[in-house]
């Protein structure tokens, strides 16, 4: 099970909304830096050989196969899922 499978499975599963706050935001926070990994790989292709080393090759291919766009509105979605966990967690007591 990889980091991010890791922390979907305590977004989905925990019954603590401050947990699923910062898991949510963990996964938004990853996918940023996927965004960033993705727009390297469009701008500059032969990055991938040096990523491929460090990342390996089925998670470049993803980042590839994804792209910035996508990633993008997955990043969006999270952060939206994160203000709305937030939101009930910090609700003002009335």
């Amino acid at each position: 099970m990889s980091l991010s499978e890791s922390i979907r499975t305590v977004l989905e599963k925990s019954k603590h909304r401050h947990i699923q706050a910062q898991a949510s935001l963990a996964l938004a926070q990853q996918a940023e830096r996927r965004i960033s990994l993705a727009q390297l790989l469009k701008g500059n292709p032969d990055s991938a050989r040096d990523l491929v080393t460090i990342m390996g090759r089925p998670a470049v291919v993803a980042l590839v196969k994804a792209g910035p766009d996508k990633l993008k509105k997955e990043a969006e979605a999270l952060y939206e899922r994160t203000r709305t966990i937030a939101e009930r967690v910090f609700r003002p007591a009335t």
